[in-house]
């Protein structure tokens, strides 16, 4: 009862703080204030020019401004984000603007890229749609493109007392840096032929228009956009290789001699980048294993050189009956962050991420997603389904929550009678679903799928070269093997193995080769490469558990090339196999969690019963102690009143003559017991009070 009653008390306080929380939310939703900060307007900040070419260098001008939004403001609070490698600041200047008093002075930091600013205006502030903050010089250090931005923790506060920031959007600036024009030789490059594009090509070859009146040439290759070459002639040659570039951004400058006098300098820029982005985790939203059909994919990684260019996926199905777009299931395909795939269906999946620079170096990451069936799924007005094969009608499902309501009123009320059903139940009700009956059924279910599943799987034992008496042979070096970039390494017994790579020529045959470890025994496909070189494969069906060593080779003309490196794979034991059936261990993880819940079901009843059987038992002997208080109360009431009695005696006595010593010696020996028996009588309950406790 005092539990009872302690959770009322708790469910009172809740009631009581939630009531609570609700009113201060509605009184600050229907403030003055909060409902005037939901209305303001909106003011934006912009730069002019916002897009420009310029030369390596030279100089530009860059204003920025605010428009208010057709609001008052009084203070602006802005930070400027510029790439420190590509620009700096030369002279910004505040003279021209509208603001008047500047909290923090106008600062600037070309080491990070930053330009501060944070001033304000005297009441009643200023309301325009082209307000000057500042205008900032900047001078192009090196070539490629620029981004000049607000940073997100801008503010622009409306003149209402409250410093009320209505800032809605933030407009960037973009900008091209570009090498001046050729003053001397026209420089190409046929490793690097862009200036303005990243490449992995480590080796520069640089070629310039030969002039007959030159008698020699002067250059150089070094990391500063504009420099000069020595006077120092390195010959008549025309063209220059450098070799095992480092990743970074170079600049060639040469210039010509012609009749003993040097002339202009013309400057080419190479871009090199040799390292992968970074490595990065493929985040599954919710979770990587869920049962929502359209998960989220979130990804990011950042490439310290060129930057990230694009990402492509590719969703692998590892069941037999998965039916993927042929565009999801064969190539990849390219996709941003978030990503929201088609509606996947219920089975196991390598998601294969890649990330690709603009140098085309790329980073791949492999991760495993599965779709799994929910235990159970409200269907609309139809009913309850359970792991998406059995539905329950309402009806059913009411007609069981009726029956369990009267169930637990006979637990409540009737204890015995609750105590016998339960025993009853134990001894003759079955857990739900069988164990014996699920597994026929899923061996059944499994053998017809693994009839639809079958694949004809061709058989090779070796391969030899064939040398024709026309042509001659073709050359290694012409001929190379196909590449393997992705495989399923680490699989299960129940899921679909895949493979796929590259060859060196488009639509060239692959032969396939997987063979076992434990008896050698050797399966082979033969498939078609795409336009562009690119082949996959997916196996039709389960392999047996083990460890398997791949590779491949290319076919061209009844002539095969050589073996590619070989990939060692290993199929764990994921389910039971009879024969050609198999028993998915999650079945069986099913059924035990189904005889674990009867477990608990059952030391929940046992701990009712127990529960029960002690509160009975403490009842009864509260009824004993207040049996047993009630007899020393009644003992007490008659031995206080043969004590007064007596006592009565002796005081008449003490009334009418002096006592004995004796008498006198008596009385006290009454006034002792009498308080003796209060003092026992007090320590006996005491202990009985003990005891009930």
């Amino acid at each position: 009862m005092k539990f009872l009653h302690c959770l009322k008390i708790e469910n009172c306080k809740l009631k009581i703080a939630f009531g609570l929380i609700l009113f201060s939310v509605f009184s600050i939703l229907a403030s003055p204030h909060f409902v005037h900060a939901q209305n303001v307007g909106g003011a934006t900040l912009y730069m002019g020019p916002a897009t420009g070419t310029f030369t390596v260098g030279s100089t530009f001008t860059v204003s920025f401004y605010v428009d208010t939004g057709n609001e008052f403001i009084n203070a602006v609070e802005t930070k400027i984000l510029f790439p420190p490698d590509k620009l700096q600041v030369v002279s910004p200047s505040t003279g021209a603007s509208f603001i008047n008093v500047w909290a923090i002075a106008p600062s600037h930091s070309n080491t990070e890229g930053t330009i501060s600013f944070r001033g304000a205006v005297p009441s009643p502030g200023i309301n325009t749609d082209a307000g000057l903050i500042s205008t900032v010089t900047f001078r192009v250090k090196s070539v490629g493109r620029a981004t000049i931005r607000f940073n997100d923790d801008s503010r622009v506060l409306r003149n209402d007392g409250l410093g009320t920031d209505i800032l809605r959007q933030k407009q960037a600036g973009i900008y091209s840096m570009e090498l001046p024009p050729p003053a001397g030789p026209v420089v190409s490059s046929e490793t690097h032929p862009d200036q303005n594009s990243w490449s992995k090509e480590d080796t520069a070859i640089l070629s310039w228009g030969g002039d007959a009146a030159a008698s020699g040439y002067s250059y150089v290759l070094n990391n500063q956009p504009i420099d000069t070459p020595d006077n120092i002639s390195e010959g008549a040659q025309t063209s220059v290789t450098y070799k095992k570039l480092t990743s970074g951004q170079y600049y060639f400058h040469v210039k010509a001699l012609r009749n003993g006098i040097w002339g202009g300098v013309t400057h080419y820029a190479i871009s090199v980048d040799r390292e992968a982005p970074a490595n990065f985790n493929l985040e599954f939203i919710p979770a990587a294993r869920t049962s929502r059909h359209e998960p989220i994919f979130r990804f990011f990684t950042t490439d310290v050189q060129s930057g990230i260019d694009f990402y492509e996926m590719k969703i692998v199905g590892l069941n037999v009956d998965m039916a993927l777009t042929s565009q999801e299931q064969q190539f990849f395909i390219e996709v941003e962050s978030p990503y929201l795939p088609q509606s996947l269906p219920y089975g196991a999946y390598d998601v294969i991420l890649r990330a690709h620079d603009k140098a085309g170096n790329v980073k791949e990451v492999i991760s495993r997603l599965e779709i799994v069936k929910p235990l159970f799924r409200i269907v609309g007005d139809e009913g309850i389904s359970f792991r998406e094969s059995i539905l329950i009608p309402w009806w059913i499902v009411w007609l069981v929550g009726i029956f369990i309501l009267i169930f637990l009123g006979v637990i409540a009320y009737r204890f015995e009678e609750w105590h016998r059903m339960i025993s009853h139940a134990k001894e003759n009700k079955k857990l739900p679903g069988d164990v014996h009956d699920k597994l026929k059924e899923l061996k059944e279910y499994q053998q017809r799928y693994g009839k639809i599943a079958s694949a004809v799987l061709i058989l090779v034992t070796g391969f030899s070269i064939l040398f024709s008496g026309i042509a001659p042979a073709r050359a290694a070096s012409e001929f190379t093997p196909p590449s393997i970039t992705e495989v399923s390494r680490n699989i299960f017994n129940d899921e679909i193995f895949y493979i796929g790579g590259q060859t060196g020529q488009p639509e060239t045959e692959v032969v396939l080769y997987l063979q076992s470890q434990a008896d050698g025994a050797t399966l082979s496909q033969r498939l078609l490469s795409d336009a562009d070189g690119n082949w996959f494969y997916r196996h039709p069906s389960f392999l047996q558990s083990g460890s398997y060593v791949l590779w491949a080779q290319a076919s061209q003309d009844n002539e095969l090339s050589p073996p590619s490196p070989q990939v060692a794979m290993n199929v764990a034991s994921h389910a039971i196999q009879f024969g050609a059936s198999r028993f998915s261990y999650s079945a069986i993880y099913l059924i035990s969690l189904v005889f674990l819940l009867g477990i608990v079901i059952a030391l929940a009843i046992i701990i009712l019963h127990h529960y029960r059987h002690g509160r009975r038992k403490h009842k009864l002997f509260k009824e004993e102690i207040r049996t047993a208080e009630e007899s020393i109360r009644r003992g007490f009431a008659l031995l206080r009143r043969d004590l007064e009695t007596e006592f009565a005696a002796v005081s008449r006595t003490k009334a009418t003559r002096a006592l004995s010593k004796e008498e006198e010696q008596r009385e006290d020996q009454i006034l002792r017991d009498l308080e003796s028996v209060r003092r026992n009588i007090g320590e006996e309950v005491w202990e009985l009070e003990k005891k009930e406790a």
